[in-house]
């Protein structure tokens, strides 16, 4: 997802210690071991175990935590353009904001995360959907952690549907993290049994074993 350092309270493991990157690279050389190791059970377990660790160590940040990040760009013109936006229509706003998490600094992300959460929260949900659909992996991943954030339940179809419609494998893996967070455990086995991918049915089904129940909605 979009989070990086920004964590639950609690015992942080050492994975979630990492930047943001390091954790992207970390994954990418778990599907690289799949891909060039022949898809091998040890390859599979690899990339799984690390998103177990990304999953544990990833869920949406504590407000105080993305308020903080957020009041340090507050003042700049970033901050400030993100602000105006967030004051317009969500079919406005929402896809301006997301167009943000394409930025290479990771304060601007929690600012955009935070103005989307706080300003469009649940009924930013049809908006949402879209940039599931038409933004880029940066963008989508974004979205991925605003949804999370503001719980909404409702989309939880389109963002199963990032896991078959994108090809970004890590795009996959930030959309079963989601899954994961908000107790899909519906989605989840639906995607372990029925993937087309290999890796991504393991990651599924990793996710569906180490979750708790699901909670009622």
């Amino acid at each position: 997802m979009n989070t990086t350092d920004l964590q639950k309270t609690g015992t942080p493991s050492l994975f979630s210690k990492l930047p943001r990157r390091s954790k992207s690279r970390l994954l990418m050389l778990g599907a690289l071991l799949v891909w060039h190791g022949k898809k091998c059970l040890l390859s599979l377990i690899v990339l799984s175990v690390l998103v177990s660790s990304l999953a544990a160590s990833s869920c949406h940040p504590p407000q105080e935590n993305l308020n903080k990040a957020a009041e340090e760009i507050a003042a700049g013109p970033k901050g400030r353009e993100i602000t105006r936006l967030a004051q317009t229509p969500p079919e406005i706003g929402i896809p301006a904001i997301a167009r943000y998490f394409n930025d290479e600094d990771e304060l601007v992300h929690a600012m955009a995360t935070l103005a989307l959460q706080k300003n469009y929260g649940k009924a930013g949900s049809r908006q949402y959907a879209e940039v599931l659909e038409r933004g880029n992996d940066h963008e989508v991943a974004g979205i991925l952690s605003v949804i999370d954030l503001s719980r909404c339940v409702d989309v939880l179809p389109q963002v199963r549907q990032v896991v078959y419609a994108r090809p970004n494998l890590l795009t996959r893996i930030a959309a079963i993290v989601t899954l994961k967070s908000m107790r899909d455990t519906e989605g989840l086995k639906e995607i372990g049994l029925n993937h087309p991918t290999a890796e991504v049915r393991v990651i599924a089904l990793r996710g569906l074993n180490t979750n708790a129940p699901a909670s009622k909605k």
